[in-house]
């Protein structure tokens, strides 16, 4: 189940959504002020009896462009505050970077996905994300381990990146997309170099194996 900016309704949707046991994700712009998040989703969120919910909370995201532009919620908005700080076209691409994998996880049940969707919510320093669970993790690598020491510069990247280890010692790459596609990937000892200027602008994940340990960082392509 996924629920864009809902509002509390009469009968009560708060109320409801402590019937769910869904697999559940609540997205919410954090400037809405026609359904605000602390009276309208995050209640929502919180009375949901999921076993995996997740929320996210777009910072500068306003209720009206969660969709399409439409002149009556246009006008509905315009008169309350806050104002949206961020274009229709970001607000979207916030939503389909993090819904795509999530969708991908559970409709293909596609466990890349699912790494991938918790690298962007780990690495998200600018919007809220709260959940109770996390997808795939009973793999059988080690994710996120603090013993995997590598940088990736530059980030954002333009046509190459590099890829270094601090530890000096063998370790696998793997580059996806934002749909979880394998784009790259292969071995190195310390550092390599990547050619990247046949990729598009947008969101990619690195995740490097080391030591049957892996971590993943999420890069930017101007």
């Amino acid at each position: 189940m996924v629920t864009f900016a809902a509002a509390e309704t009469n009968p009560s949707a708060i109320s409801a959504s402590s019937t769910i046991d869904l697999p559940s994700f609540t997205i919410a712009g954090v400037n809405d002020c026609v359904t605000p998040p602390a009276s309208n989703q995050l209640p929502m969120f919180n009375a949901l009896q999921s076993s995996c919910k997740n929320y996210l909370g777009i910072t500068g995201g306003s209720h009206c462009q969660m969709a399409n532009s439409n002149f009556f919620c246009s006008v509905g908005e315009g008169s309350c505050s806050p104002s949206p700080t961020i274009t229709r076209a970001q607000q979207h691409q916030i939503i389909y970077s993090y819904l795509n994998l999530w969708l991908d996880y559970y409709l293909k049940e596609n466990c890349v996905s699912g790494e991938l969707f918790e690298a962007l919510k780990t690495s998200d320093n600018e919007n809220v994300t709260n959940s109770n669970c996390q997808l795939c993790e009973n793999l059988s690598l080690t994710n996120s381990s603090p013993t995997i020491l590598f940088n990736v510069t530059p980030n954002p990247f333009k046509e190459v990146i590099t890829v270094k280890s601090d530890t000096k010692t063998h370790f696998e790459y793997r580059l996806f997309d934002l749909k979880a596609n394998k784009i790259l990937e292969g071995k190195a000892i310390n550092e390599i170099q990547l050619e990247t200027s046949f990729l598009s602008s947008g969101i990619y994940f690195l995740t490097v194996i080391q030591h049957q340990q892996k971590k993943t960082v999420k890069l930017i392509k101007h």
